[in-house]
């Protein structure tokens, strides 16, 4: 859900997200539910549930967008995290008030655990979502999944209460059968979202390899400067500027590479002043990492790269057609 929040353009990566975050409150909510049917509790579900339901989809919205927009960072991981612990917590907690209750006690010492144990998991969690295998995400999602069960049931050990009214045999079977619908629909919405993320998801990767293998493949260089710098150059790009893969142009500043007359026409480029002039090639000259000089025609568009303006360029070298004019 998160890595597809930039690929789908700015209003439809945040309901996706929302999406996202409404299907792990279900998920929550079907945890607590399983919780409570092993347990002495009688589970009662009031209208107190929707607006803790909501709350907790919002505090896990807020966590997914900060894990979509800061991957990778540390401080993002953690304040992630501590958001999703803040969200998965009321939802365990709500079926104890959602009834009317004459008393309860509370085990603090165990709560606090409780909190440690769901943020850890949480954090590690995120951490295996962090990372590009797959099979780390699987285990992450393994991990949270059994951190929220272990949660749900530290809860249950920590809280005791007593309800004004005593349930009627008939109550308790109406209360199941509410239930049980609404555990049914809950499986049914998790596992629809679920199959169509994934089915949308592997599209994504597919487009997303023929973009690569058609970047990597072409005869001309293309590149992405962000913040005066290379970020990305293909195949290509190497070679024309004579540069070692993983040591050469990548995050090198880009004007040590232009010839200074262009150093002005380049700047404004990068700053977006003429977007007028994109998809139209202009004439630059370029120094490869060898100081070898370089005829280019390039063709800027201004774009995003993790989040922050960046410029493609499409360099093609015309060095031969150059000298071949000078002959003639």
């Amino acid at each position: 859900m998160i890595e597809s929040f930039k690929k789908r353009g700015r209003i439809a990566g945040h309901y996706w997200l929302l999406a996202g975050a409404g299907v792990f409150g279900l998920g929550l909510w079907a945890i607590t539910f399983v919780a409570h049917l092993s347990s002495n509790y009688t589970l009662v579900v009031g209208w107190a549930v929707i607006p803790v339901l909501l709350a907790g989809v919002a505090m896990t919205y807020l966590s997914f967008l900060v894990m979509g927009k800061r991957k990778g960072s540390s401080g993002g991981m953690i304040v992630s995290s501590l958001l999703l612990s803040a969200a998965s917590f009321p939802v365990h907690f709500f079926s104890l008030h959602s009834g009317n209750v004459a008393e309860y006690k509370l085990d603090a010492p165990l709560v606090a655990l409780s909190a440690i144990v769901n943020f850890a998991g949480t954090l590690y969690a995120i951490r295996c979502f962090d990372r590009r295998p797959e099979t780390a995400r699987w285990i992450g999602g393994l991990v949270l999944g059994v951190t929220n069960m272990t949660t749900q049931l530290f809860v249950l050990k920590a809280m005791a209460f007593v309800r004004v009214e005593t349930l009627t045999p008939d109550q308790l079977n109406e209360y199941f059968a509410v239930q049980g619908t609404m555990f049914g629909i809950a499986t049914l919405v998790i596992f629809v979202f679920s199959l169509s993320a994934w089915m949308s998801d592997r599209k994504f990767l597919q487009s997303e390899e023929r973009y690569r293998l058609l970047v990597e493949n072409s005869m001309d260089m293309i590149a992405i400067i962000s913040e005066r710098q290379w970020e990305y150059v293909n195949r290509a790009g190497l070679k024309l500027f004579e540069a070692e893969p993983g040591n050469g142009l990548i995050g090198r500043p880009v004007f040590d590479y232009l010839h200074p007359r262009h150093h002005g026409e380049f700047s404004r480029l990068l700053k977006g002043e003429q977007s007028e002039t994109n998809g139209i090639p202009i004439e630059l000259e370029w120094y490869s990492v060898k100081k070898r000089p370089l005829h280019t025609e390039v063709v800027g568009t201004n774009t995003t790269y993790n989040g922050k303006p960046a410029l493609q360029v499409i360099v093609r070298d015309i060095t031969e057609r150059k000298k071949k004019t000078k002959r003639k």
